[in-house]
């Protein structure tokens, strides 16, 4: 018997296992979260009822969940000028992004923002340029976002997206600007997971 693809949004519930429809049904894992979330299901900036995990909105056919708060300012290198090209230069996909930061030893690790992203777990990244103006532009309904009140750099956050092997692609959430800024700058991180 073929396994069955797995789909975000199966209107029959077929796999959810403590549905009515779903009784002798395979769970659909990577639709619900450990605390049996349907994600699937989330509106934009709805919250999960059993986690801090709220849907940000889609890139490309992608759903993207961010968590409720930032996790905090962090540069995106180890902080210091020892600068390195990473690779991880990918502007709508921040999971191959970070995969790559955190799999790095060079001069320039560890990668703070990346890092601080994958300590939630390894379903959650950094986000890429793209998919971190998904989530300016569903700030609102998504909320917790710093949106000018702290100035610089509090209203800015840090994409996965290296620019060139001194700087890295940033939103700025009190305005519309992307742009990119010097690796050791002290800048925002909001993590993302599909």
């Amino acid at each position: 018997m073929a396994p069955m693809p797995m789909h975000p949004r199966l209107a029959d519930e077929s796999c959810h296992v403590f549905r009515a429809a779903g009784g002798d049904a395979t769970p659909c894992g990577a639709y619900l979260e450990a605390n049996s979330c349907d994600l699937a299901a989330l509106a934009l900036g709805e919250k999960c009822p059993s986690s801090d995990i709220i849907y940000a909105g889609e890139l490309n056919g992608t759903r993207l969940y961010t968590t409720a708060a930032d996790q905090g300012a962090f540069s995106w290198n180890n902080g210091t000028t020892s600068y390195t090209v990473t690779g991880a230069t990918s502007t709508s996909n921040g999971k191959t992004n970070t995969d790559t930061l955190v799999g790095l030893s060079d001069v320039s690790a560890p990668y703070e923002a990346a890092n601080a992203c994958r300590g939630l777990g390894s379903e959650w990244y950094l986000p890429a340029k793209d998919e971190l103006n998904i989530l300016y532009k569903n700030r609102f309904a998504i909320g917790g976002f710093n949106t000018g009140d702290g100035g610089w750099p509090a209203c800015c956050y840090w994409s996965s997206s290296e620019v060139s092997s001194s700087s890295a692609s940033y939103q700025r959430f009190a305005g519309v600007a992307q742009s990119s800024n010097f690796k050791t700058e002290g800048l925002v991180a909001r993590c993302v997971r599909r």
